[in-house]
């Protein structure tokens, strides 16, 4: 069964202006359109419950205001329309462009208030507009736009209130741009996106030099680990990392962090737009049981539950 939905979604009227809204979906019966409650009226609209007819109130001067719509179908399901009510700055201003006893006086008078209508609702177009590219004000289905336009997608699990202020401090924050290419940014990202963080079982980014990082509840630690080479190159190839993960976790996405994985892709596009620019990913290593090439650090006892010694880990290809 489909969801319930409310065309049109939104709407621009001037005072008086008239929209017809439809519903489909839901149930399929019984469908009730209202206004859910008083402040749901703003202008001092009216809506026939049945068809859907909305006439907009006439509410003096001042600017806009926003109808909310709600249809209701015999499941008790609800959606919601906005319509964003014109203000009258411009219609009144028109209207006083005719002066008493000309030509047509009324007629004219209309048109000017016509022609002011329109400039309202324009004006409106373009104020909504504006609003609609900050991450503060706009309808939350702006928000993938935004995070679009600054490669920031949402998190697996991240509420809208979280994602608008991370939008908002996008070359600020801790896990914004102006701090991308550092351990803590990554780990923030990892995080974010709902993989298993803390130590020793969460994401580490290890580095080759002896330096690995893990974090818990936003704050970044640093260790030293046992060499750890990646490959048989010599020591003076310094700028690789690779991301180890002390146990084998539960992941936001997909069946397993594994390659060929929704999971796999994930982490690795992180990685990809985190990274420092210098640094070779080099991929990850998900230990299955026991301590391999010396990791996880002193942290995991001998003995711990789910740890024996001598056992497995799985290897996850870079892009």
């Amino acid at each position: 069964m489909a969801a319930l939905a409310i065309s049109p979604a939104t709407g621009i009227v001037p005072q008086g202006g008239r929209v017809t809204f439809a519903a489909a979906g839901g149930t399929g019966l019984g469908y009730t359109f209202s206004f859910a409650s008083p402040g749901d009226n703003r202008s001092g609209a009216t809506i026939n419950s049945l068809t859907g007819a909305y006439v907009a109130g006439n509410r003096g001067g001042g600017g806009p205001v926003e109808d909310t719509v709600t249809v209701t179908d015999s499941g008790a399901a609800t959606a919601t329309a906005a319509v964003s009510v014109a203000g009258t700055l411009y219609r009144t201003y028109q209207s006083t462009l005719v002066q008493t006893g000309d030509w047509q006086g009324a007629n004219i008078k209309l048109l000017e208030s016509d022609l002011g209508n329109e400039k309202d609702i324009e004006y409106e177009r373009a104020r909504q507009g504006l609003l609609s590219d900050n991450p503060v004000t706009c309808p939350p289905d702006a928000l993938p736009y935004i995070g679009q336009e600054r490669m920031l997608p949402q998190g697996v699990g991240e509420s809208v209130a979280d994602y608008r202020a991370r939008l908002k401090g996008a070359w600020d924050r801790a896990d914004g741009w102006s701090f991308a290419g550092s351990h803590g940014s990554l780990l923030q990202a990892l995080a974010r996106a709902g993989f298993p963080t803390g130590d020793p079982n969460g994401a580490h980014v290890v580095q080759r030099i002896q330096l690995y990082s893990w974090i818990a509840a936003g704050v970044v630690t640093f260790g030293a680990h046992p060499i750890w080479t990646f490959d048989s190159s010599p020591p003076n190839v310094w700028n690789r990392f690779g991301i180890v993960f002390g146990s084998d976790p539960a992941v936001p996405v997909g069946v397993s962090l594994a390659d060929g994985d929704p999971s796999a892709a994930l982490l690795n596009g992180l990685v990809a737009q985190w990274k420092p620019a210098k640094a070779l990913f080099m991929g990850t290593w998900v230990v299955i049981s026991g301590s391999i090439w010396g990791w996880p650090p002193a942290t995991a006892l001998w003995g711990a539950v789910g740890r024996t010694w001598g056992g497995s880990s799985r290897f996850v290809s870079p892009m």
